[in-house]
């Protein structure tokens, strides 16, 4: 009995050690890798405000009659300009569609002035009269057409109706009154464009 159950153990011994080594000799599996996924486009979608600050050159002309003799003036100049933006826009794929508008103003005060002795600022009455001239309260709408490059960017063209306050001051450095005042709204448009 003892040499049956020897040889029967040596046996399933046996036959195990030749299972290892088979499983030993067997070729593994390559790993399962997934396709890359490419990263999802940036959605421009939704409404948004904003607000901006810059520089803006002023040039505003008229004409002053003092009867009968016409007075013309041309004056320009420099000052700060302070802006807030609202808009909406949809992103279809890469492009994007939306509008926006626009309200700026100049600081305070007259960012043009020229003395009467220059020749086109009312020379020929005296030489104590200054004119003035700024551009303030300017409004814009209009769409934006845009489109979304490398993932991360969106170039964009903007264009339309423009809208601006222009006055025009006539003063008198000796009495320091006004001689003469303008205001007037002037319709335009605009056109830019830009990359966020």
């Amino acid at each position: 009995m003892r040499r049956f159950q020897t040889a029967f153990l040596a046996t399933v011994a046996a036959i195990g050690f030749a299972s290892v080594a088979s499983a030993a000799n067997m070729p593994t599996k390559a790993p399962i890798t997934k396709a890359p996924i490419a990263a999802p486009l940036n959605d421009w979608s939704g409404f948004y405000i904003g607000g901006g600050i810059g520089w803006a050159h002023t040039g505003v002309g008229g004409d002053y009659v003092i009867t009968p003799t016409v007075n013309h003036h041309n004056v320009s100049g420099d000052s700060a300009i302070f802006s807030g933006i609202v808009g909406i826009q949809h992103q279809w794929n890469r492009v994007v569609l939306g509008v926006e508008a626009d309200f700026s103003g100049t600081t305070s005060g007259w960012p043009a002035s020229r003395n009467a002795g220059n020749a086109d600022c009312l020379a020929s009455l005296s030489t104590t009269i200054t004119c003035r001239g700024r551009t303030d309260q300017i409004f814009t709408v209009g769409p934006r057409v845009g489109f979304v490059a490398a993932n991360q960017w969106l170039l964009f063209a903007t264009g339309g109706y423009a809208s601006a306050k222009l006055e025009t001051s006539v003063v008198n450095h000796a009495s320091g009154n006004e001689i003469g005042h303008s205001s007037v709204r002037h319709d335009g448009w605009f056109a830019g464009g830009g990359v966020e």
